[in-house]
């Protein structure tokens, strides 16, 4: 079950914000001035467990918008964009990343930080606090040999990662990414919470490919201003 909660400081901030076609309904939100408290229909989120030794449940689908279409994200930024928005209200570059110059704000060379605070993970702001991105750590738990088999489906381009542990079995879409104002088809590219340890510009990602003659996965990193899908996860409580 997804829980959201946002704070507004005045009601037209609320009116605004309901009206932007980028709204993900909340479930309770709060107007400061007036103190109205809007209670907005719940959206379900479902999961699968694998039975991983981490108890990690992973979420059937990518975030998406209202209407069902795929969101891209960069890197700690909790805005995601459709494919249309590409190249139109996102470039998906340094020059509009969030975080702009990496050594200047959060997730630099002084402050210590490897994973994305909350209020930067796009799991936990669009779908509410039980819900996070995965860790790289998560991604290698899923790829590795002894809990699952993947099977790639070269023409619905998707991988199939099934569990050696209870039979249970997660999808993996792709979507391609966003990069520069463009939407690259190859590879998929989903996100995790998790700065790369070498150069602080990049985090890490899982990666698939799914075309003839090239079906492979597996973790590496990009730059942080590349937009790409991202897939939730949540603790088995």
């Amino acid at each position: 079950m997804g829980k959201y909660f946002k704070r507004f400081e005045n009601h037209l901030q609320y009116e605004q914000y309901t009206q932007s076609e980028n709204y993900i309904k909340p479930n309770i939100s709060i107007c400061g001035n007036g103190q109205e408290v809007h209670y907005n229909s719940l959206f379900v989120h479902d999961y699968v467990d694998l039975g991983l030794p981490s108890g990690t449940l992973w979420a059937r689908e990518n975030i998406k918008d209202i209407n069902g279409n795929e969101l891209y994200f960069a890197w700690g930024d909790t805005q995601g964009y459709t494919a249309a928005q590409v190249g139109v209200d996102k470039d998906f570059s340094n020059i509009d990343y969030i975080f702009g110059k990496y050594s200047n704000l959060k997730y630099n060379d002084t402050d210590g930080k490897t994973i994305l605070d909350a209020e930067d993970d796009a799991a936990t702001v669009n779908w509410g606090a039980e819900w996070c991105m995965p860790t790289k750590e998560q991604f290698d738990e899923i790829m590795n040999e002894d809990y699952t088999t993947i099977v790639f489906d070269v023409n619905k381009k998707e991988a199939v990662i099934t569990s050696k542990l209870n039979g249970k079995s997660l999808i993996f879409t792709n979507v391609g990414y966003a990069y520069k104002s463009n939407i690259p088809t190859t590879p998929a590219q989903y996100w995790s919470c998790s700065l790369y340890n070498g150069y602080k510009p990049h985090a890490y990602m899982m990666i698939f490919y799914c075309d003839d003659g090239n079906t492979q996965m597996f973790n590496t990193y990009n730059s942080r201003y590349t937009g790409c899908s991202v897939r939730p996860v949540r603790a088995n409580n």
